[in-house]
């Protein structure tokens, strides 16, 4: 064997490293792909429009009870919004308006069931002119006002039976009055069950079934009534006694 040198023995190991490697095969590169996210299911926000930014600033202004003019409620109030509603119906109320629109606006309100809404309302329908709506309006009114009576409300239901009683402003109707009078009487209302009796007494010639309706009434009445109530009660109970004998038993 050669006696090399130090310098020639590194020189003939560095040729024989890359002799190696040359032969070596090449190594296999590894690419990772990366799937970029979906977009499939992304919803994007919408903006907000000039509109709608105004009507949060309104109803914002309107919570803090700070002055809002009756044109930017409106819009709101038509929208059927109960608390813009009511705050319109009270604006027009006090500038004047007519019976109404002031009606229009605390209908919206009382439907909402917005607080004293129907007190406002029943105090616009009892305003000389409220006849003189547009029949559409009126009409929508009735319904709202009856639909208010039908669910409950003792204030609605009490001037919906007057006002079918008197036909002022909405018409007269006996039967949607007496309903209405029995509906409250039923709820221990005794001057409601006295109008009752009043409305069942008014024909000519009542049912045996009707006068069987206004004596149970007239126990209402004697059961809830104040002093003046029952001794008109107590009163009553004769004639509709002597009219019931004198009805044939039907069967």
């Amino acid at each position: 064997m050669y006696n090399l040198s130090y310098p020639i023995k590194i020189a003939c190991l560095l040729m024989i490293a890359a002799s190696v490697s040359a032969c070596a095969p090449p190594t296999k590169k590894t690419i990772v792909y990366v799937k970029a996210p979906s977009t499939a299911n992304t919803v994007e926000k919408p903006q907000r429009t000039q509109a709608e930014l105004y009507e949060r600033e309104v109803k914002r202004r309107l919570s803090a009870g700070q002055s809002v003019s009756p044109e930017d409620i409106r819009p709101l109030a038509d929208s059927g919004d109960g608390f813009a509603a009511l705050r319109l119906a009270q604006s027009l109320e006090q500038s004047g308006a007519s019976a109404s629109d002031v009606a229009h606006y605390y209908a919206i309100a009382a439907a909402a069931g917005k607080g004293g809404a129907t007190y406002g309302l029943v105090r616009q329908l009892r305003r000389p002119g409220i006849e003189n709506a547009g029949k559409d309006r009126l009409t929508w009114i009735e319904q709202t006002t009856n639909g208010l009576a039908r669910k409950g409300d003792p204030v609605a239901a009490a001037f919906m039976a007057e006002a079918y009683r008197s036909g002022k402003p909405f018409g007269e109707n006996r039967d949607k009055s007496l309903s209405l009078q029995t509906q409250l009487a039923e709820g221990g209302n005794a001057n409601a069950a006295l109008d009752a009796i009043t409305t069942l007494l008014s024909e000519p010639d009542p049912s045996r079934e009707e006068l069987e309706q206004a004596l149970s009434l007239i126990d209402v009445a004697l059961e809830n009534g104040n002093l003046s109530t029952k001794t008109t009660a107590q009163n009553l109970r004769p004639r509709v006694v002597a009219a019931l004998s004198e009805e044939p038993v039907e069967g």
